[in-house]
C-alpha cells in the first residue's frame, strides 16, 4: 500500500474516532482523561433541567440536551438539536429555542473537579419575545453544561435549576463519576504503591521509593560499622523505610551477612564473617537496591618503621599505628633527632584562591581542594564540579595565641541548598589536635585546613562521592646547584587495610610528606574510607578521598606536612657529605573524623645515620628547573 493511501486511512479513522469519540484528555494533566461515552441517549430520551423566571426571562421552561452528538427529537430535528430551550403547555406558544447543535460543534475546559462543555446554537434574528442582541456572543445562545466529580452518580444528576447569570448565557449545573480524576495508572498494581492521592492525582508509594510509578529508590547507606578481621556483628545506617520486607538480603565482599535485625528505618544490623581490607556492601529488599563500604579493621594496627622501639626513639600505638616519640625524637617514626638550627618553612593563605602554599627558600608546595565528583554503583562519573580556586572567603579569625583562621565557602550553582565550607588554620603557636582517640601535636608553621560538604544531591541512591585535593610543587632559580635532584613522586601504595596511609613529593632535597587517616563522618557517624591517587602532572599529584552517601554532611579532616630531606646542603662548601645530618621539614596529610581537614606540618627535623627508609612505589619523572 502507498505511502498516500495509508496517510488517507489514517485521517478517515482520525476522522471517525472524533466524530464518534466522546473522550476528553487533558494533555497537561493525564489525571484528567475523561470518558463520557455513556452519557449518550437516543434521540427519542433526553436530559432535562429547569429553567425558572429570571430577569431575563418571563417563562418558565425546561432545558433538553443529550451529549456525544446525540440528538433531542423533541427539539427541531431539522438543526440536529443537541440542546434546545423547550416551553411547557401553560406558558405562551412559543417556537422551541436553538441551545446548541452539531453544526456549531462544542468546546471544553478542565476544571480543579471536572470539566465544562460549551454548546452554541445558530445565530438568528431578533424579535420581541426572543432577543439576544445584547448577550456576549450576539443574537447567539450558548449553553454550558459544568460538570463536578460525584463518586456516587454512575451517569449523571442535574444539580438545582438552569441559571442565566448574562443575557443568554445559561448554566446548567451537572455531577457525575465520570469527570472524577483518578491517577493516571492502576496504583494498587505497582509493588511499592499504597493507593491512589486523591488531591495530587499520583500514586501514594511507600517509604522506599518515590516517582510517578514508585519505582524511584528512597533507600540508601551513609555509614558501615568496622569490624576486626576476624569478623562480627556490623551496623550499617542510612534510610530503609519502614516497609522492609521479609526477603531483605545484605552481602558483603562474597559473604552472605546474617542475622540481620531491623531497629528502625535508619539502622540495620548483620553478622560477618572473616575477611580483610574493604568491602562492597550491598543491601536488596525486593527490587530495591543500595551500597557501601565495609573495612575489616587489623587487630593491631602497624606503626612506620615501628617508630625504631628498638633503639628507644619512640612507642608504637598498636590500637591506631601512630607513633608516641620520646625525648629528643621527632618524625612520623621517631626517626628524627630534633634540631633547631634548621632552614625555615613559611605557610601562607592566598585569599582570593583560597589555596595555602609552604614557601621554603625557592621551593614553593601549594596545597588546594580541586574537584568534587560522583560515581556510580559501578564507578563511573556521574559529574565533577571543579572547586579550585573558586572560593569565597568569609571571615577571619585571630586567636590570642597567634593561630589564625580563613574561611571559605561556596555552593554547586546546579544544586539547592548543596553548600561547602572551608577553612584554612595558620598555626603559629603549638597546638594539640584529636580524632577519633588518635592524638596529634601541631607545630608553629603548620596549616590545618577543614571542609565539610552539606546538602549533596545524588542522582542515584547508589551513588557515592570523591573530594580530590591538588597539590602542587613550584620553584625559582636553585641557588645550590649541589641540592639539585628531580623530581619523585613515592607512595606505599596506600595500604587501605591501615588506618594510615604515606605518600610524598621530593624535589632538591625536599619532600611533601603526606599521611591519611582513613575516617570520616557521615551523616553524623564515624565510618572508614579509602584514599587514592588519581592522577598526576609533571610536578603536581592528585588525591582522591572516597566518601560515602552522605546526605545530610560529609565532614572528613586529612593533615599535611614538609620534610626538607637528609642530603639538603645550606652551602655547596659543606663538603662533609658522610657526618652531614640530614634536615627534614615535614607537611603531613591525614584524614581525621572531625571536619575535612588538612593539616600541614612543618618543622626542622634531622634524621638519624641509619634511618630506616619508607618502603614506597617510586615514581620519577623528569628533571624541572635544574
Amino acid at each position: 500500500m502507498g505511502i498516500n493511501k495509508k496517510l488517507l486511512i489514517f485521517f478517515i479513522l482520525l476522522l471517525v474516532y472524533k466524530t464518534n469519540s466522546c473522550k476528553y484528555f487533558n494533555l497537561n494533566d493525564p489525571t484528567q482523561d475523561f470518558d463520557l461515552s455513556t452519557l449518550k441517549k437516543d434521540s427519542s430520551t433526553y436530559y432535562k433541567a429547569h429553567f425558572p423566571i429570571n430577569s431575563f426571562s418571563s417563562y418558565d421552561s425546561y432545558f433538553l440536551f443529550n451529549f456525544c452528538n446525540g440528538t433531542v427529537s423533541k427539539c427541531d430535528s431539522g438543526l440536529n438539536m443537541k440542546s434546545c430551550q423547550f416551553f411547557t403547555e401553560t406558558a405562551l406558544l412559543i417556537p422551541t429555542n436553538d441551545a446548541g447543535n452539531i453544526a456549531n460543534g462544542e468546546s471544553y475546559n478542565f476544571t480543579n473537579n471536572g470539566l465544562t462543555i460549551e454548546f452554541r446554537a445558530n445565530t438568528f434574528s431578533p424579535t420581541s419575545a426572543s432577543d439576544c442582541s445584547s448577550a456576549i456572543e450576539p443574537n447567539r445562545r450558548v449553553t454550558h453544561f459544568n460538570f463536578v466529580c460525584n463518586k456516587n452518580v454512575d451517569t449523571l444528576n442535574v444539580i438545582g435549576d438552569v441559571n442565566e447569570n448574562s443575557r443568554c448565557s445559561y448554566q446548567v449545573n451537572l455531577e457525575s463519576r465520570l469527570v472524577c480524576r483518578s491517577c493516571p495508572i492502576n496504583c494498587t498494581q505497582l509493588l511499592h504503591s499504597v493507593n491512589c492521592n486523591e488531591t495530587s492525582w499520583k500514586c501514594n508509594c511507600d517509604s522506599q521509593t518515590y516517582g510517578d510509578y514508585c519505582n524511584q529508590s528512597k533507600i540508601y547507606i551513609s555509614s558501615v560499622d568496622s569490624t576486626t578481621t576476624d569478623g562480627g556483628t556490623t551496623f550499617i545506617n542510612g534510610y530503609f523505610g519502614d516497609t522492609i520486607s521479609g526477603r531483605l538480603n545484605i552481602t558483603i565482599g562474597s559473604l552472605q551477612c546474617n542475622n540481620i535485625t531491623v531497629y528502625n528505618t535508619s539502622t540495620i544490623s548483620c553478622n560477618i564473617g572473616k575477611g580483610e581490607g574493604f568491602k562492597k556492601v550491598t543491601l536488596i529488599d525486593r527490587d530495591l537496591k543500595c551500597a557501601g563500604t565495609f573495612h575489616y579493621i587489623n587487630v593491631k594496627q602497624p606503626c612506620l618503621n615501628d617508630c625504631f622501639s628498638t633503639i628507644k626513639n619512640g612507642i608504637c600505638d598498636d590500637r591506631t599505628g601512630v607513633c608516641t616519640c620520646n625525648q629528643n625524637y621527632t618524625g612520623l617514626d621517631c626517626g628524627i633527632i630534633i634540631q633547631t638550627d634548621v632552614p625555615i618553612s613559611k605557610p601562607s593563605v592566598n585569599e582570593t584562591t583560597g589555596t595555602t602554599t609552604i614557601t621554603n627558600e625557592n621551593s614553593f608546595y601549594q596545597i588546594g581542594i580541586y574537584s568534587l565528583v560522583e560515581f556510580t554503583f559501578n564507578g563511573f562519573i556521574v559529574n565533577e564540579y571543579t572547586l579550585f580556586e573558586k572560593w569565597n572567603k568569609s571571615i577571619i579569625e585571630n586567636e590570642n595565641n597567634g593561630n589564625k583562621t580563613t574561611y571559605f565557602n561556596q555552593t554547586i550553582p546546579s544544586m539547592v541548598n548543596c553548600t561547602i565550607e572551608y577553612s584554612i588554620e595558620e598555626i603559629i603557636s603549638n597546638k594539640n589536635y584529636s580524632f577519633a582517640g588518635i592524638d596529634f601535636n601541631l607545630l608553629p608553621g603548620s596549616i590545618k585546613l577543614k571542609i565539610s560538604i552539606k546538602g549533596y544531591q545524588f542522582s542515584s541512591t547508589l551513588n557515592t562521592l570523591q573530594l580530590r585535593i591538588k597539590s602542587t610543587f613550584e620553584q625559582t632559580e636553585i641557588k645550590n646547584d649541589c641540592n639539585s635532584k628531580r623530581l619523585d613522586f613515592n607512595t606505599n601504595d596506600i595500604n587501605n587495610q591501615n588506618l594510615l596511609n604515606y605518600i610524598t613529593i621530593s624535589k632538591d632535597s625536599k619532600t611533601l610528606y603526606a599521611r591519611f587517616i582513613n575516617k570520616v563522618i557521615s551523616d553524623g557517624r564515624i565510618t572508614l574510607i579509602s584514599n587514592s591517587i588519581v592522577g598526576q602532572g609533571t610536578n603536581s599529584l592528585y588525591i582522591g578521598l572516597n566518601l560515602p552517601h552522605c546526605v545530610q554532611e560529609c565532614e572528613i579532616d586529612p593533615d599535611f606536612g614538609v620534610l626538607v630531606d637528609s642530603q639538603y646542603k645550606s652551602s655547596c662548601n659543606d663538603g662533609n657529605d658522610n657526618g652531614s645530618q640530614k634536615w627534614f621539614l615535614p607537611v603531613v596529610i591525614a584524614a581525621p573524623i572531625v571536619g575535612f581537614s588538612i593539616i600541614v606540618v612543618v618543622g626542622a627535623v634531622l634524621y638519624k645515620k641509619y634511618y630506616v627508609s619508607i618502603k614506597v612505589l617510586k615514581v620519577k619523572l623528569e628533571e624541572i628547573n635544574k
